[in-house]
């Protein structure tokens, strides 16, 4: 039975989009069998993924990528030298 005749025959179903029949259809009564199998033999198509997205990463130097980024750059004194922890 397909989709479309599951829907001419339970029309309360009508309110579910077709992914949502079929994971429900699958899970209701199929659920041993893989996902793929029961949505090919009811016709139905299962949409791909959307692709993942994608982050601007800022391209860093060897010697920055391995400061941690939480770590603050060094501040310079008045006379424009670096302080010398100890």
């Amino acid at each position: 039975m397909t989709l479309q005749e599951f829907r001419k025959r339970y029309p309360q179903y009508d309110d579910l989009n077709d992914q949502e029949l079929a994971n429900a259809i699958h899970g209701k009564f199929y659920s041993d069998l893989p996902k793929d199998q029961v949505f090919s033999a009811l016709g139905f198509r299962a949409a791909a993924p959307s692709p993942v997205e994608t982050f601007d990463q800022t391209i860093m130097s060897p010697e920055e990528s391995l400061t941690p980024i939480t770590e603050e750059k060094p501040q310079k004194t008045a006379r424009g030298r670096t302080p010398v922890a100890g």
